[in-house]
């Protein structure tokens, strides 16, 4: 990326390219906030047969978890993503 598109005259810039994924990313907020309070919801929802004084901790402790998994879940694709590419990469470079 910084080879290619910083202090270059490519378009577009490193500039433009950040703008871009940040104000992609400022529309998500919402639906992510959604997502975080039904999480938030089904961990309340969890552990109901729980004694009183450990039922908050396990409610706690689940939607820990919720919020890791997809978080664990992205990061697998993310990698999977980034193994692949260097190859899009060089196909890219040979249709040019």
């Amino acid at each position: 990326m910084t080879e290619t598109y910083f202090q270059t005259e490519n378009q577009p810039s490193l500039s433009e390219i950040y703008e871009e994924i940040c104000s992609m990313e400022k529309s998500q907020i919402p639906d992510l906030s959604k997502e975080i309070s039904a999480a938030f919801a089904r961990a309340e929802e969890s552990f109901a047969d729980a004694p009183e004084e450990d039922r908050h901790y396990l409610q706690m402790f689940s939607f820990i978890c919720s919020l890791s998994f997809d978080v664990y879940v992205k990061k697998l694709l993310i990698e999977k993503l980034l193994d692949e590419l260097p190859d899009f990469q060089k196909s890219q470079k040979k249709e040019k």
